[in-house]
């Protein structure tokens, strides 16, 4: 499933190595079988001006289809990001996963949505714990939110990647 997702043309950004990690993870902890890429999962255009928002993979656990969106919440700075940039982030990445949730077409209608947050410290785990419920209900609406903290995984943050096993470099 992780190569399928390396292998297929992404929608765009430099998101392919977290994609491919989340399906990784998914799949060794929870069986995950990869269903559709970020390509190839359907949608109804949007109905208003509103974004068009889509999902970066589709899988499958224990028979039931779950939308997969990912992000990192990682600065290459000594302090990372502030609270309030990790907020944003969330916040516009669960906006997101509502927004596609609502032009997922009957097809790949999945049964719920997986925000993967990766973050490379205790630090970041621990804002993320943080801000999280200072986003309105709403917009995490029936969402999972999980959050892996990594090491040694910088290839996940930064581009051009680092050597496998270091993390990326402070700017």
């Amino acid at each position: 499933g992780g190569q399928r997702i390396f292998d297929t043309p992404n929608a765009g950004g430099s998101s392919t190595e977290s994609e491919v990690m989340s399906f990784e993870v998914l799949h060794h902890c929870d069986g995950a079988l990869i269903y559709k890429t970020e390509t190839e999962i359907l949608y109804a255009p949007p109905d208003d001006a509103g974004a068009s928002s889509i999902t970066d993979l589709e899988v499958t656990i224990a028979g039931d289809k779950y939308g997969v969106s990912v992000t990192r919440v990682f600065r290459p700075t000594a302090t990372g990001p502030t609270d309030l940039e990790t907020l944003d982030l969330l916040t516009r990445k669960l906006d997101g996963v509502v927004r596609s949730s609502q032009r997922v077409l009957a097809a790949d209608r999945w049964r719920k949505q997986i925000l993967h947050v990766f973050t490379p410290n205790a630090a970041g785990v621990a804002q993320i714990m943080r801000v999280l419920p200072q986003i309105p209900t709403a917009t995490r609406a029936d969402t999972i939110v999980l959050v892996t903290r990594t090491s040694g995984g910088g290839f996940i943050y930064c581009n051009p990647d680092p050597a496998l096993g270091m993390e990326c470099p402070f700017i």
